[in-house]
């Protein structure tokens, strides 16, 4: 096992040096519980002692058991960054036409005529609103 591990950790290296010329800066790591914490890719070091995997960035660093570790994956964004990003997006209030809904963390609720369709419906709160291949957020009062 500790093979099979430490065969895997070099090839996780291997790319993470090449992670800068990709369009996926963190290596996510995920445990069994699904806690998902990511890290940025250029400059880490990973180290396996006494069955724990610490890994090591600019932003500090994380110790996994590896027992409890389920999957590394790298990703575009950090994880839990998604909530975040609402910000920096425009309302879309006024817009009509079929808009897919979603909750702040990306969870999926429903596909809605319209806009005023899906505020009739929703409870209160702030959505992620997809129509027309464009993103925005609302609020429901």
């Amino acid at each position: 096992m500790k093979k099979v591990m430490m065969t895997t950790m070099a090839l996780f290296v291997a790319c993470m040096a090449q992670a800068d010329d990709f369009a996926y800066p963190y290596l996510t790591f995920q445990t069994a519980d699904g806690i998902a914490q990511s890290l940025p890719a250029s400059q880490l070091t990973m180290t396996v002692a006494d069955g724990q995997l610490t890994v090591s960035s600019t932003t500090g660093d994380k110790t996994f058991a590896l027992a409890s570790l389920a999957k590394m994956y790298f990703t575009e964004t950090a994880a839990g960054s998604t909530v975040t990003k609402i910000d920096s997006l425009p309302s879309a209030d006024g817009r009509e036409g079929n808009v897919e809904v979603y909750t702040p963390s990306g969870i999926y609720v429903g596909t809605y005529p319209s806009l005023s369709n899906a505020k009739g419906s929703l409870r209160s709160g702030i959505y992620v609103v997809k129509t027309g291949g464009q993103t925005f957020k609302t609020a429901v009062k």
